[in-house]
């Protein structure tokens, strides 16, 4: 599966923003992760919010899970790796 990542742009971030990537990244490493860009073709897109606000917004024609907490990392963990294999 192919997983768009996008980022916020980090103004008032709660949380090691960077960090939760790179565990989920190493977590569910049966996908391809790569950065999200308007018009690309992925599975899901992963929008890593680094506040209340979650001011990074996708294209609605993805699947999108918001990431706005190490909990919210834990749990895109556990659904990408119900879908590997």
């Amino acid at each position: 599966m192919t997983v768009g990542v996008k980022y916020c742009g980090g103004c008032n971030a709660e949380y090691e923003r960077v960090r939760a990537v790179e565990r989920i990244k190493s977590e569910a490493s049966g996908h391809t992760f790569k950065p999200y860009k308007d018009g690309g073709v992925f599975d899901k897109v992963i929008v890593i919010v680094g506040c209340g606000k979650a001011c990074a917004k996708v294209g609605e024609r993805h699947e999108v899970v918001y990431i706005g907490s190490e909990a919210d990392a834990t749990s895109a963990i556990a659904m990408l790796k119900s879908t590997e294999g």
